[in-house]
């Protein structure tokens, strides 16, 4: 069922943000973009992105508002800060957030724009830059149930799966869990193929031995081209800044949920310990 929604305003054309907009366009919507790198905007125009100097010039005839940044003192800028989101946009406006942010700040940024109006939701996406171009981001959305079904039809524009998780929070903890699932397959397979190298293995017949096997995993199937062509920057899919900050994040929702141990303790339990001698 088409969208309701068609006034589209895009805060953050990444490596991943302007993907998701050139599809949003392609599909009819009407995008008005915001990037504090003014190229990146340029770079849409040709696609029919309606230019903004500022979040509140993007927002102020959005009937949806995505962000997609990198840090939650970024978000709170362009929510509260000058020339801001909350000071033009329309009450009622959905206030969409895709980025991988923490928990808490989600939930507080629920309670604060619900407070002032608005319908807020989040929406964090799992994928890389080539999932995006090929309209295959996987997206977990949380937040009203009613306001997830008026998006869906702009999710089906550039995701190939959409899940509604739950309330405030429920989707970033999805996306969080996610990404430190990833993190510990990637990290098992470099020190995997490390090993391997240090004893004369080459890389090409370590993934061939390595596919057929129980070891192997999607993680793999996603780098192997960088793996074995060696070439890690062409192709840049996430920076080891982003990815550190997920797990971060991932690692406070831990101790907010009691799912790391205290400090000082052990994780294992009594029948996991070593004997004392």
């Amino acid at each position: 069922m088409p969208s309701l929604l068609k006034n589209i305003a895009f805060i953050g054309l990444g490596r991943v943000g302007t993907p998701i907009s050139r599809h949003l366009l392609k599909a009819g919507y009407g995008v008005t973009g915001y990037d504090i790198v003014r190229e990146k905007i340029g770079a849409l125009e040709p696609d029919g992105l309606m230019s903004a100097s500022s979040p509140a010039e993007a927002a102020r005839a959005a009937d949806v508002i995505f962000t997609m940044l990198n840090h939650p003192d970024i978000i709170r800028q362009v929510l509260y800060g000058d020339d801001c989101i909350v000071k033009t946009a329309q009450p009622g406006a959905i206030v969409a957030d895709m980025s991988t942010m923490s928990i808490a700040f989600q939930k507080e940024r629920f309670a604060q724009l619900s407070a002032l109006g608005f319908r807020p939701f989040e929406a964090p996406v799992s994928g890389s830059v080539p999932h995006a171009e090929a309209r295959a981001l996987t997206i977990m959305g949380a937040g009203d149930e009613a306001v997830f079904a008026e998006l869906r039809p702009l999710f089906a524009t550039f995701g190939k799966t959409v899940v509604y998780m739950g309330a405030a929070g429920i989707g970033t903890l999805m996306k969080l869990l996610t990404n430190l699932i990833l993190g510990i397959n990637l990290a098992g397979l470099l020190e995997g193929l490390i090993l391997g190298q240090k004893g004369g293995l080459k890389i090409e017949g370590m993934l061939e031995i390595l596919k057929t096997g129980a070891a192997f995993s999607r993680v793999m199937e996603f780098k192997e081209e960088l793996l074995t062509s060696r070439d890690f920057t062409g192709k840049l899919q996430l920076t080891t800044e982003l990815f550190t900050k997920d797990l971060r994040f991932a690692l406070e929702a831990g101790q907010e949920l009691g799912a790391t141990p205290a400090r000082g303790h052990s994780i294992a339990g009594p029948h996991l310990r070593k004997p004392s001698r």
